[in-house]
């Protein structure tokens, strides 16, 4: 079974907070719980809200949803590419959605492995051995002009 977590921003300091999501007469809230057993809950700011996709990062890093990250990549001489990507969730599914592209093509005849800017791919495609392979970068909260995503 996979972990299901959550993280959003506080709306006091803006702070970053981890774990359970809750709704409660109004306001999300994140119950993030010490390594001693303490609990705390946080207000945070709805848009900030992100799930834990179940996978890590190269580094380790918890993958969420919001989350921007870089790969970069090539296949059999026909392509190299370079992809930014945004983790989202609809329709019941972890998605990436390519918000910027850096295609080479080696062979101007095919249009094979080309990703555009506004492509959606279904991150089941994916195991965890995979996604070691990229590495997160940021995310939309911190982010909001992802159109301009570090190089």
């Amino acid at each position: 079974m996979r972990e299901i977590k959550f993280r959003g921003k506080t709306e006091q300091s803006g702070k970053w907070v981890y774990g359970h999501l809750i709704y409660w007469a109004g306001d999300y809230q994140i119950w993030e719980t010490e390594t001693n057993g303490k609990t705390h809950n946080y207000s945070v700011i709805p848009e900030t809200v992100g799930e834990f996709i179940g996978l890590k990062d190269k580094n380790g890093v918890d993958v969420y949803e919001g989350d921007i990250y870089y790969k970069e990549d090539s296949y059999k001489n026909l392509f190299n590419r370079k992809t930014w990507f945004k983790i989202s969730f609809e329709k019941g599914c972890f998605y990436e959605e390519v918000i910027k592209a850096e295609n080479t093509l080696e062979h101007k005849s095919t249009q094979i492995g080309v990703y555009k800017v506004g492509d959606m791919l279904l991150l089941s495609k994916y195991n965890n051995d995979d996604f070691l392979h990229f590495k997160v970068i940021d995310n939309i909260s911190d982010n909001t002009d992802i159109l301009t995503v570090p190089s």
